[in-house]
């Protein structure tokens, strides 16, 4: 596949309601109608070829910039299922409360600021979402240090106190994480690993055995990633109840 099949794999990915989505979307704007015709032409395709689309829309002006146009779908695609996606995905939303609370403070309005970053930070904790919750206490440090409140040296440690807590809890996230994919690689090759030196050779990568046993990790994403490594794990070495009994753990 090449870069100028690009447009075509992204449209083609997508659902039925997201295509209805993007339409409608696109034509609120008004101007836009080489997009949803370019778009129709290329949704229709069984396989992309530009030949056929510069038949179609032969002595049409749009179609002697065609690689410009297609770029220019292609961000509006993408913005369009942003916009989709926002209401559904809580990194979208988290993502708009922090470009919300940006725009607020540059313009000193301190206080609706805040608001917004509160409201951010109710959904990193539901969802634990550990790196949005450093941005999100970057960004009240350096409110609260232009804000001028009188408590400004309590906040400030408080925060503080916040921030290292979450790496900690990041940090862990991706020790596990870095197990399971360097795990997972072996598995994609070999559904089992028959003999002795090869189990070896996966205590080299974490002490399974030892693992099993440990407190579990505090973050759910890393003890999520804890019960695929051994799922995988006990699968690799032939020991097929317990990677059951991990794998139901997982789901």
């Amino acid at each position: 596949m090449s870069a100028k099949d690009d447009l075509y794999r992204l449209i083609q990915s997508m659902s039925k309601s997201e295509k209805r989505y993007f339409k409608l979307d696109t034509k609120k704007s008004g101007d836009q109608t080489n997009y949803l015709r370019l778009f129709d032409a290329i949704n229709d395709m069984d396989e992309y070829d530009e030949e056929k689309l510069k038949k179609k829309f032969k002595g049409q002006k749009f179609i002697k910039h065609l690689s410009q146009e297609k770029k220019y779908l292609y961000e509006a695609i993408l913005r369009s299922m942003r916009n989709y996606n926002s209401d559904k995905s809580s990194v979208a939303q988290i993502k708009e409360c922090l470009l919300d609370a940006r725009y607020l403070y540059d313009r000193g309005l301190y206080d609706q600021s805040g608001k917004v970053l509160k409201k951010a930070r109710k959904i990193a904790y539901l969802f634990e979402d550990h790196m949005a919750i450093l941005e999100i206490v970057r960004e009240e440090q350096r409110l609260v240090a232009d804000s001028k409140r009188k408590t400004i040296e309590e906040d400030i440690e408080v925060l503080i106190k916040e921030k290292d807590a979450t790496l900690k809890l990041i940090e862990e996230e991706f020790s596990y994480q870095d197990i399971y994919y360097r795990l997972f690689n072996k598995v994609v090759h070999k559904f089992e690993l028959k003999d002795e030196s090869s189990h070896k050779e996966l205590e080299a990568i974490a002490p399974f055995e030892d693992l099993a046993k440990q407190t579990l990790p505090q973050s759910k994403i890393a003890q999520h990633r804890l019960y695929q490594s051994l799922a995988n794990y006990y699968q690799l070495i032939g020991q097929y109840e317990k990677s059951h009994e991990y794998h139901y753990k997982v789901v």
